[in-house]
């Protein structure tokens, strides 16, 4: 093989996915079966370099194909690996074509570290221009930002601060970029500088579950008025449980007995997949993914369509041996879990799952504004309008005029008449199509009237053909990623960013597209490119790395300053009871109640004895509003508690921790402190002598003091004081 030939050999051989330590065997293998002796193999040092070159070559053909693209739409996410805050930029064009621009690692996900990510990839792209001369007034980087008209990413506050700092960045670039700009009136500067903001609209399937699950949960809740069924009346089953409704704690615990992978402990899964295939079924359950799009709905409509198989599975065919087996068997025979499970499998079929077949169509990303107030239109009508809901119900009208195809077996199982199930259903539904109704009204006004992009202009239509209807474009590098992770673990994030990138531009094509000359010469400006790449990513991690640490002192300092607000507080609360006197028993209430005054410094002396037992002897008690010094009135206005009000809660503190022991016991490492003679350091430097006279009540680590040439009895934490090194014991009474 000529020598010239081999980086690119190499780098084709590594793009169509050879193992870095397999590409020298692999040519010698093909040398051997063409007769030919390779005089020298790369050495894995070697092959590594030249795919470091993969970078730069893939940034050439960036700066090559999208210089000429207008209209462009920018594609953003961040995700954590091990650890690492890594982002990804994509772009798509008018053919909606996508070129992955750059996968980053960064010291957070800040809007701003976002920008500067980016600021990086573009000067990159520029270092590596495919033009032979590069014009410094007119950067390939600084191009393709002008040319940027859309956004897309998720709805994170980090991504729209993202947003907002890209368009003020571009501003300040276009002046630059493009010619006589002092030329143009306000109005066409305006227009060039404005960009399109979208976000994705799959996205939504994972707010729709999660609004569904918190309407359903009040549902179930007034439904069943503190009545158990199913596995509730079984105290052992409790520990399947979580914060959550009956029907997604079925649909949970369901796949964790039927899905393939879920529960190999205890679940059936290979039993179930037998009996089912003498059934003719298949298996609908698979691993719950809760944050998985429109996935609770379809694990919904499997629930419902296997209920009566499942029941029969679990009471007579396989047992139930266990908790978990007993929990499914007990809750999928109840309406109430079944009518949860039929509305989300309705909602699957009959609005999520026609919404993200839309969503994933071809198509300009406007044309969804007519589909998105269908489904609200439709909403709003089903909230109030019960015979919608009983239509929705049994198939015969949708957001999408849905058709109920014959050949569509859940479907049909969805719409069967069932009498029990479908009297809570109905009005389920409606409280589901509320919730939903709330979200999307919130989350795509921008697509409904009145809204940004209703009714949108003729170059707002234009400008916008380059975008997606969604943002699925950064999870499929992060899926691509997963697996370079798993294959290679410690692969570096430039190795991974050159193999995701060559691989998804399709680079190797655009390569083989050139005439052999241009093809060697930028072969060979890429290769030294490339270890530039690499030199430069060693030094931006280890600027990252500085940042980090200096990060982590601003916190230890943030914390450093938290605590010493809290001792101080702590100390002036402390300061403040001392004056009175921790009243421990309804007499020292009575007797210190009795010796102030005025009204003024009675309240202050109660107020200060519910701060220091909240604040300092962090005392719990059911109702936290004990600790309030005023209250809501019937006009809706705080007015303070009276003194009374103030002592009957001091009172009922002070009975609660009078139902604790009093005495002090032994504790391991813990000398008895009671009876003792002490010396006590201060953090003002002072040393004072004193006798612990007994242990606070209800407060194991606190104890009554009182100090040489003082008449005052003071409460302290005194054991946190001694592990500190504050407090030693001089003598002990006999």
């Amino acid at each position: 093989m000529p020598k010239k030939s081999l980086p690119k050999c190499v780098i084709n051989l590594s793009d169509l996915k050879v193992p870095i330590e397999k590409i020298s065997p692999v040519i010698k293998q093909i040398a051997d079966i063409c007769g030919k002796i390779p005089n020298n193999l790369p050495s894995t040092r070697t092959i590594e370099r030249m795919i470091d070159s993969k970078i730069a070559i893939a940034h050439k053909q960036i700066s090559n194909v999208l210089s000429n693209k207008i209209d462009t739409t920018l594609y953003t996410d961040e995700t954590r690996k091990y650890g690492k805050t890594l982002q990804t930029y994509i772009v798509t064009d008018d053919n909606k074509t996508s070129y992955v621009l750059g996968l980053r690692e960064m010291l957070d996900k800040s809007s701003k570290s976002c920008l500067d990510t980016f600021k990086e990839i573009l000067k990159d792209i520029t270092d590596h221009c495919y033009e032979q001369e590069k014009d410094n007034e007119k950067q390939a980087g600084y191009e393709l930002l002008c040319h940027l008209k859309n956004t897309m990413s998720d709805r994170a506050s980090t991504e729209k601060a993202f947003n907002v700092l890209l368009e003020n960045f571009r501003r300040e670039i276009l002046p630059l970029i493009i010619e006589d700009w002092n030329k143009l009136d306000v109005t066409e500067q305006a227009l060039c500088s404005k960009m399109n903001n979208f976000f994705c609209g799959l996205h939504l399937m994972v707010g729709i579950a999660d609004v569904c699950e918190k309407a359903l949960y009040k549902f179930e809740e007034a439904f069943l008025e503190g009545k158990d069924i199913g596995s509730a009346h079984y105290p052992e089953l409790k520990r399947f449980y979580r914060h959550e409704s009956g029907t997604l704690r079925l649909i949970r615990t369901a796949c964790k007995v039927f899905a393939v992978g879920e529960d190999e402990k205890s679940g059936a899964s290979m039993a179930w997949m037998t009996f089912l295939k003498q059934q003719g079924e298949k298996n609908l359950f698979i691993r719950f993914k809760h944050n998985r799009f429109n996935l609770v709905f379809v694990l919904g409509l499997a629930c419902y369509f296997h209920k009566t198989l499942a029941s029969i599975f679990l009471d007579t065919v396989h047992g139930t041996n266990n908790g978990l087996l007993r929990a499914v068997s007990l809750d999928i025979k109840e309406d109430l879990y079944l009518a949860g499970c039929k509305s989300f499998g309705l909602i699957s079929k009959l609005i999520t799952g026609p919404l993200w077949r839309l969503l994933e169509s071809p198509g300009h990303i406007l044309e969804m504004n007519k589909f998105y107030k269908q489904v609200i239109d439709f909403l709003v009508k089903g909230v109030s309008d019960t015979e919608l809901a009983v239509k929705f119900c049994n198939g015969t009208e949708s957001p999408f005029d849905t058709d109920i195809s014959t050949d569509d077996k859940l479907l049909q199982d969805l719409v069967k008449e069932n009498t029990d199930v479908d009297a809570i259903v109905v009005p389920m539904v409606q409280n589901l199509f509320q919730a939903i109704h709330e979200l999307l009204s919130r989350l795509i006004i921008d697509h409904l009237p009145g809204g940004t992009f209703w009714e949108p202009e003729e170059y707002t239509l234009l400008s916008s053909k380059s975008a997606l209807k969604h943002n699925r474009l950064p999870e499929f590098v992060f899926g691509q990623l997963d697996q370079l992770l798993r294959y290679r673990p410690n692969a570096t994030v430039l190795t991974n960013e050159s193999f995701i990138m060559y691989s998804h531009n399709k680079t190797r094509h655009w390569l083989a597209s050139l005439d052999e000359i241009e093809k060697k010469k930028l072969i060979t400006e890429s290769m030294k490119e490339g270890k530039e790449q690499r030199q430069l990513f060693r030094s931006r991690l280890a600027d990252i790395q500085i940042q980090r640490i200096e990060v982590q002192k601003q916190k230890q300092q943030q914390l450093q300053e938290l605590e010493r607000k809290r001792i101080q507080k702590a100390e002036d609360m402390t300061n403040m009871v001392c004056y009175y006197g921790l009243w421990q028993n309804q007499n020292q209430l009575e007797e210190g109640l009795s010796v102030l005054k005025s009204e003024k410094e009675k309240r202050a002396a109660l107020e200060a004895q519910l701060k220091f037992r909240k604040t300092v002897l962090k005392q719990k008690h059911p109702d936290k509003k004990i600790y309030n010094f005023s209250k809501l009135n019937e006009r809706g206005k705080y007015t303070k508690l009276t003194i009374q009000q103030l002592k009957d809660n001091v009172e009922t503190l002070i009975k609660d921790t009078l139902k604790e022991p009093t005495h002090e016991n032994a504790t391991q490492g813990r000398p008895l402190l009671v009876g003792k003679t002490i010396k006590h350091s201060f953090s003002d430097g002072n040393i004072y002598n004193g006798y612990v006279i007994s242990m606070v009540p209800g407060f194991s680590m606190w104890y009554n003091i009182k100090y040489e040439r003082d008449d005052a009895i003071y409460a302290f934490n005194l054991v946190e004081d001694m592990e500190k090194g504050d407090l030693s014991i001089v003598v002990a009474n006999q």
